[in-house]
């Protein structure tokens, strides 16, 4: 079936759609390998609508103005596999339509200008910032209903905060782990000696962030782990040093 991802910017649609995925493949017994089938609906506004449909489903050569050579579209390269649409709500009534005939037909579309029907088994995952009301005025009311076979609504992390100590230990492990993978040379110790710097603060920042209102959800997270990750090796140089006073002004 179809999955619907709704919730506000910085929520973690993204890493729900990989979990979903990472489900899917292991039901199929298959291992895990780049997910590279992701579309942003956002990056086709104001352009040609065959841009997207294209994007989509491919076209063959000369279909529309500048279309010189045959092109596979995402639902073709990702037989298999699962997609991703972000931004659901901005895709235009054409890409719906020949997306909702998509679905209904098991996975057979065809190219822009093509006549032969191809066979894809995928499966969808959308994701919006919109609520189900703007939804229904935004998207056809056939396609809303086909995509909206299961819904998957996440909260902001501001009604969360029974759970924002245990959400900020997990933004610290992948904030240093991601610094330590973009230059390992640049700090000594590793991930674990990163993550034990941030410990002794933990009730402070814990504290304080309970308060906030993260209007970006966990991208307010992982800028503030960011911060101190850069004020915090600014001053020791490759060994990392957080400060109470570098904590409370960040």
């Amino acid at each position: 079936f179809p999955v619907l991802i709704i919730g506000e910017r910085g929520a973690g649609k993204t890493g729900i759609a990989r979990k979903l995925r990472e489900g899917f493949l292991k039901w199929q017994v298959r291992e895990p390998k780049d997910w590279n089938f992701h579309l942003n609906c956002a990056e086709y506004q104001g352009s040609d609508g065959n841009t997207l449909r294209s994007a989509l489903f491919g076209h063959e050569k000369g279909s529309f103005t500048g279309a010189e050579k045959e092109r596979k579209g995402l639902l073709e390269e990702a037989n298999d596999d699962c997609v991703f649409l972000d931004e659901i709500h901005l895709m235009d009534r054409q890409a719906q339509g020949l997306l909702l005939l998509a679905l209904q037909r098991k996975g057979s579309f065809r190219r822009l200008g093509g006549s032969k029907p191809i066979e894809a088994q995928f499966r969808l995952i959308a994701a919006t910032n919109r609520s189900r009301d703007d939804l229904r005025e935004s998207l056809a009311p056939d396609f809303f209903d086909r995509i909206s076979d299961l819904v998957i609504e996440l909260p902001s992390l501001r009604d969360c905060r029974e759970d924002l100590g245990d959400i900020w230990r997990l933004v610290v492990s992948n904030a240093c782990a991601e610094f330590v993978e973009r230059d390992s040379a640049c700090v000594l110790g590793g991930v674990d000696s990163l993550c034990a710097e941030f410990k002794p603060h933990q009730t402070e920042i814990e504290k304080n962030i309970c308060t906030m209102q993260l209007p970006g959800n966990f991208r307010d997270l992982e800028k503030l782990a960011r911060r101190l990750l850069s004020g915090g090796l600014a001053t020791e140089g490759r060994y990392l040093s957080l400060s109470k006073d570098l904590v409370r002004s960040e």
